[in-house]
């Protein structure tokens, strides 16, 4: 534990160091946005970061998405890391903004938003992805109330507790309405589940079928249906959050500098005009709609046949097939993908050759929690509550509840083997 407080330095002095890290990492990365906000007695109680390349990288390069989330810190400061995210052209991850607060309330959502609201301003048909959190959904209609707002559907999913294998086995029917294009096929889809899940589809229509269901949202989803982008990169950030502050700020600046690196060599490799995501999506579409009959109306407007419905492909307005024409949009262009990357995150210097800002913001430590005497419990994740749990099942008595090892059950008989005595007679 000395050698890594050496390395990392004590919680205390982290928060000390805070206001002299953010200024050396807004040196070596232009335009790079810090703020640190303290409590009235003067200790930390939140701190916001966006590096300047991420920020040139969301406006000029990647579509009006992002993806919001936040996890818990686990060191003694017990305070929660809150992640912004966007989707690049190839369905890669680039965190936009990281803050630090003490806990998800309202109030700090709406401060974390407030400085990305600095950052971005107001960017046409945005669209937040988030859980359905209440703290969030007040943070968003304050700070940006113009923008579209989806809940994640794997949450919504979970927390309806379908625990029967019965209901289990209709699962399907809730993505199948979520990913549903046309309003007559939702529909069906939702007149079978008010039959075989009315509970499901209760808890689903008082949301609005527009906060989770593709075929009402009014904006662009590009097909994201879930919040998962932003939980990958808290799954990253798993033992960073362990460290102090400042170094968890570090590896947070370390992650995109390596990141950037291995994406931008690997875009020198792409040789067709679609990302190789968007090509293999449309190359996947492309062959499912093999059988499919076009009856042309004019140089933008046509007739389709699945063989199942007939509809009007309006190439203009980018209906009937609109995740093909979302596919093609610019945002999936390679030569729009290889510019995303074009820009490095540079390192700062060592801590020795720190350059110190005219006014220094002293920075007391919040409270911290005391870390008890021993091996500290794994507590890295709380299952979610329609997940399967593990069964225990012991291998000595066949018993579930227990293992091998705290068995109780008394050990059977051995078996007489065919050549014992007790057989001969």
């Amino acid at each position: 534990m000395y050698a890594l407080q050496l390395l990392w330095g004590t919680p205390k002095s982290s928060f000390n160091l805070l206001p002299v890290y953010c200024h050396n990492l807004k040196l070596a990365n232009p335009e790079t946005v810090t703020e640190i906000t303290l409590d009235g007695l003067g200790r930390f109680d939140m701190l916001f970061v966006a590096l300047g390349c991420s920020i040139r990288l969301f406006l000029g390069h990647m579509r009006p998405f992002l993806i919001m989330d936040g996890a818990h810190l686990k060191g003694p400061y017990v305070g929660t890391m809150f992640l912004v995210v966007g989707m690049v052209g190839n369905n890669g991850i680039v965190p936009i903004a990281m803050g630090v607060g003490k806990t998800k309330s309202s109030l700090s959502w709406t401060w974390f938003l407030c400085k990305l609201w600095q950052c971005i301003c107001d960017v046409p048909n945005l669209t937040f992805v988030t859980d359905r959190a209440a703290s969030i959904d007040l943070a968003i209609r304050i700070v940006f109330p113009n923008v579209h707002h989806i809940l994640c559907f794997r949450h919504l999913s979970q927390n309806l507790r379908l625990n029967s294998t019965n209901e289990k086995s209709k699962r399907w029917m809730l993505w199948e309405a979520c990913k549903a294009y046309r309003l007559s096929d939702f529909e069906g889809t939702m007149d079978l589940m008010w039959y075989s899940l009315p509970r499901a589809a209760h808890y689903l229509e008082k949301f609005g079928y527009a906060r989770w269901a593709r075929s009402h949202f009014p904006g662009l989803r590009y097909s994201a249906m879930t919040s998962n982008s932003a939980e990958s990169v808290n799954s990253v950030t798993r033992f960073a959050r362990c460290v102090p502050i400042t170094m968890l700020i570090e590896f947070f600046r370390a992650t995109l500098q390596q990141w950037y690196f291995i994406h931008r060599h690997n875009e020198a490799q792409m040789m067709n005009a679609v990302t190789p995501w968007g090509e293999a999506k449309l190359e996947k579409r492309i062959h499912r709609s093999t059988n499919w009959k076009v009856y042309p109306i004019s140089d933008l407007l046509f007739e389709v046949d699945d063989n199942y419905k007939k509809g009007t492909c309006d190439l203009h307005a980018k209906t009937y097939i609109q995740y093909c024409c979302q596919l093609c949009s610019v945002w999936f262009n390679s030569d729009f993908y290889r510019a995303t990357y074009e820009e490095e995150v540079i390192p700062l210097p060592p801590e020795a050759e720190y350059v110190f800002p005219n006014e220094r913001l002293t920075v007391l430590p919040p409270p911290l929690d005391i870390q008890n005497s021993g091996r500290p419990r794994n507590r890295d994740r709380i299952p979610s509550r329609d997940e399967e749990p593990i069964v225990k099942t012991c291998s000595r008595c066949g018993q579930s509840g227990h293992f091998r090892y705290n068995c109780t059950s008394p050990m059977p008989a051995p078996r007489p083997t065919h050549g014992s005595s007790s057989s001969r007679r």
